[in-house]
C-alpha cells in the first residue's frame, strides 16, 4: 500500500510538471489573426500576418505585422518563420485580405489551394482591400491595439445582419465545375487615414471582378441571396413624385412644399426569386421590406391613413426602382450573384444547365423588380 501511495504522488508530480513544460511552449507560439495578399509587379506575391506576439518578452508590443515576398501562396509560412524567429500559429486566422490586382493576375487559385491546407478554417472570413492588404495591416493605428481582431470584429458587425455581404473560405473555394451556383460577392474594405470603412462589394463571373456594387445596391442583392439584412436609407422626392402619389396634400403646414426628404431604415428584408417564364428567360426579383421611419424635412399627417397609403405608394415606387438598378447592373456585368440559374434550373427535371451555358444565356434573361413595404413606425419632422 505504501509503495503504491509512492507512486501515485509521483504520477501527479510528473503530471503537473508535464503540464507547466506545455504553458511554456505554448507561450513561445505566436498566433496569425490576420493574413493579406498582394501581387507584385514581377506577378509574386507580397504576404502580409497580423498576428498576436509571443508571450515569453511582457514587454513587447503584443500585435505585430510582418511581410514576406514569396513565388507560392504556401512558401510563406517558412519565410514568416525564418523573420519572426519562433513558430507561428495559423488556427486562429479570422480574416484574409485579397488584393483586386490578385484577381486581375487570374491568381485567386492560389487562394483557393489555402482551403485544402488544414491550418486554414473554412470560416475565414474574405475581404478585398481596395488599396491593398498591406496598406491595411502593416499601417501604425493609434487607437486600434490589434488590427487582426479589429477587423474581424468590424466584419461580424457588418455582415451579421446589415448590408454586407459574407465571403468565408468554404464558400470561396467551391468549385464550379462540380456543380452551378451563384457568382461570389466580396466586401470591399478600404484604408482613410485611421479609419477603415467596408465600402460596397465586388462583384464576380468565376474568377475575376466585373463589377462593383455600392452599399445600398449590397443590400438588395444580400437580400435576393437569402440573408437577413437592415440598411439605414434616406431618399428624397421632388414635388412631381409628390404630386403623383398623393403626398402633396397630406403636409398641413406648408401647402407649396416643393421637395421632401425621409430617413428611415430598414429593418427586416426578404428577397424571393420566381421564374415568370422558362422559354424566355423572365424572372421577377422581389424583395419584402419592414420600414422604421425615422424623419422627414416637413411635417407631413401621419395621423390619416390616405396619407400612409400615398407615402407607401411612393416609397414602394423609389424603391423599385433602385431594386430594378441593382438587377440591370449585374445583368449588363454579367454577375448572376443572387442566383437565378439555381431558381431556373430546379424548375427544369433533370437539367444539364453548365456555367459555360449560363454565362451566355443570362445576359438575354429579363429581370424585373418589385418591393413590398410595410411601415412598422413612423417618424417625426426632423
Amino acid at each position: 500500500m505504501k509503495a503504491w501511495r509512492t507512486f501515485s504522488v509521483a504520477l501527479i508530480a510528473i503530471s503537473m510538471l508535464t503540464a507547466c513544460m506545455k504553458t511554456n511552449i505554448i507561450e513561445e507560439i505566436s498566433i496569425v489573426v490576420a493574413l493579406g495578399f498582394d501581387v507584385n509587379k514581377d506577378q509574386t506575391f507580397r504576404v502580409t500576418s497580423s498576428f498576436l506576439e509571443s508571450q515569453t518578452e511582457p514587454k513587447l508590443n503584443k500585435e505585430r505585422s510582418v511581410s514576406v515576398h514569396t513565388k507560392t501562396s504556401q512558401g510563406a509560412q517558412q519565410l514568416f518563420t525564418q523573420r519572426v524567429g519562433y513558430e507561428l500559429a495559423y488556427g486562429q486566422i479570422r480574416v484574409l485580405l485579397l488584393d483586386p490586382k490578385l484577381f486581375e493576375a487570374q491568381k485567386a487559385n492560389e487562394i483557393q489551394l489555402l482551403s485544402r491546407d488544414p491550418l486554414y478554417g473554412d470560416m475565414i472570413k474574405i475581404v478585398i482591400a481596395d488599396q491593398g492588404a498591406a496598406d491595411i495591416l502593416e499601417h501604425r493605428y493609434n487607437s486600434i491595439p490589434n488590427i487582426g481582431t479589429y477587423l474581424n470584429n468590424m466584419l461580424d458587425h457588418n455582415t451579421n445582419k446589415s448590408w454586407s455581404p459574407v465571403m468565408t473560405m468554404h464558400e470561396f473555394s467551391k468549385d464550379k465545375s462540380e456543380d452551378l451556383y451563384r457568382e461570389k460577392v466580396i466586401p470591399i474594405m478600404e484604408r482613410q487615414g485611421e479609419e477603415i470603412e467596408i465600402t460596397g462589394s465586388a462583384l464576380l463571373q468565376n474568377s475575376q471582378i466585373v463589377g462593383r456594387a455600392s452599399a445600398q445596391e449590397s443590400f438588395y442583392i444580400k437580400s435576393l441571396r437569402g440573408e437577413d439584412a437592415e440598411f439605414p436609407y434616406e431618399v428624397f422626392f421632388t414635388k412631381q413624385q409628390l404630386i403623383e402619389s398623393g403626398m402633396i396634400h397630406h403636409f398641413p403646414r406648408n401647402e407649396n412644399v416643393q421637395d421632401v426628404s425621409l430617413a428611415f431604415k430598414i429593418i427586416n428584408s426578404k428577397g424571393h426569386i420566381h421564374v415568370t417564364d422558362l422559354d424566355k428567360l423572365e424572372f421577377k426579383a422581389t424583395v419584402n421590406v419592414e420600414i422604421d421611419i425615422q424623419g422627414i424635412s416637413e411635417y407631413y399627417n401621419f395621423q390619416d391613413s390616405r396619407a400612409i397609403a400615398a407615402l407607401k405608394k411612393q416609397l414602394r415606387s423609389t424603391l423599385t426602382t433602385h431594386l430594378q438598378q441593382v438587377l440591370d447592373k449585374i445583368k449588363q456585368v454579367n454577375s448572376d450573384c443572387v442566383g437565378f440559374s439555381e431558381r431556373y434550373r430546379s424548375m427544369i427535371p433533370h437539367s444539364k444547365l453548365q456555367q459555360t451555358n449560363w454565362i451566355e444565356l443570362f445576359p438575354t434573361s429579363t429581370l424585373q423588380g418589385d418591393v413590398n413595404i410595410k411601415l412598422i413606425r413612423t417618424g417625426t419632422k426632423e
